[in-house]
């Protein structure tokens, strides 16, 4: 996954790909991903939608079951 996700940046950076398109790879790329049974890759994905600022607290807390 790391070599994957390292080529979609280096796209990102020399402009082949869009910003979106970027994220959208990393976030097609993650879902693959096997993490352990108490990750679950669904919040992943919601901390970086929050971070990346797409979604706002209110829906990330929302997504994880807090709010």
């Amino acid at each position: 996954m790391t070599f994957i996700v390292s080529e979609v940046c280096v796209d990102e950076d020399k402009q082949h790909i869009s910003p979106e398109q970027a994220i959208e790879k990393i976030r097609k790329e993650l879902r693959n991903c096997n993490f352990p049974s108490y990750v679950s890759i669904e919040v992943f994905i919601s901390i970086l939608d929050y971070k990346m600022g797409r979604i706002a607290l209110d829906e990330y807390k929302e997504r994880i079951g807090i709010g």
